[in-house]
């Protein structure tokens, strides 16, 4: 039985009421054809195109799966606070390890065999220059650094050059030198000084008791934070000079290391360490002498 105007001016107006795009001859063919499907509460699309977006963005740390206009399906996945999705541990997608800003990480291996030449190491980034190799031909200069720790060095076991550390202010370890055990070459009389200066922050220079070859010089000057001298603890001696100059707050030598060495070949000088004891540069210079 079909349904009377009345009845058709309703619907006509439901349709207006919630502002559906659907066809009004469909609306029609249901006057004759039986009830209407009840709409979703929200009403119908506003489109009538075959493709719909969403403006929901995904949550965080989940997965999201596009469809590209070839039908193909690509994913990613982030975290909180990870915008590139690249390894906390990489740095960035090419996977190279990111710099130690402080100099406390040891090389991941050893064995990179001879680095020939120089090597100056001033920032994080130099540091791949050197980690890993047990020798370098030439003088290893650490200086200007924002280093804490030397412990980058710790496959190095000779240096034909000179080895000098020098000014690094936040220097206080320099335990990544122990395994050396040969500065300057045999064959250069030239070649060897050891130089610690300038390193404001290091309170113990505890390092090189392997240290066998006799240096040409060393020099230990005005680390203002310098209280002892605990290496070198199989050092014979010095071919040339043997200084302590300008660190303020030394107070110890020893035991062992430079209160046993047997010889210096040049100038023995203790010079503006005011809280030394005399006796105790007596005992090194004397022994040396």
């Amino acid at each position: 039985m079909h349904r009377g105007a009345p009845q058709l001016a309703g619907i006509i107006e439901a349709m207006l009421a919630r502002k559906t795009s659907v066809p009004l001859a469909f609306w029609l063919f249901t006057v004759g054809c039986g009830p209407v499907i009840p709409l979703d509460e929200e009403g119908p699309s506003s489109s009538n195109t075959e493709t719909s977006t969403s403006t929901d963005a995904p949550p965080t740390g989940t997965t999201t799966r596009a469809t590209t206009t070839s039908g193909a399906a690509s994913s990613s996945s982030s975290g909180p606070g990870d915008d590139s999705g690249a390894s906390p541990s990489t740095g960035g997608s090419s996977g190279a390890p990111r710099p130690d800003p402080r100099g406390c990480l040891p090389p991941p291996v050893c064995g990179a065999g001879v680095l020939r030449g120089d090597a100056t190491i001033s920032t994080p980034e130099d540091i791949a220059a050197v980690g890993g190799y047990a020798s370098i031909t030439g003088s290893l200069i650490v200086t200007d650094s924002p280093f804490l720790c030397v412990s980058f060095l710790e496959c190095l076991e000779s240096i034909g050059g000179d080895l000098i550390v020098f000014d690094n202010d936040d220097l206080v370890d320099v335990s990544g030198l122990d395994h050396v055990a040969v500065v300057g070459a045999s064959d250069d009389d030239d070649s060897g000084t050891i130089v610690f200066s300038e390193n404001d922050a290091l309170v113990e220079l505890d390092t090189l008791d392997l240290l066998v070859q006799a240096p040409v010089s060393l020099l230990v000057h005005e680390n203002q934070s310098l209280e002892s001298i605990s290496g070198f603890q199989d050092l014979a001696g010095t071919r040339e000079d043997l200084e302590v100059r300008f660190n303020p707050n030394l107070t110890s030598i020893g035991p062992g290391g430079l209160l046993d060495i047997l010889f210096i070949g040049g100038e023995c000088v203790f010079s503006n360490n005011d809280l030394l004891s005399p006796a105790l540069v007596d005992e090194v210079c004397v022994m040396g002498g």
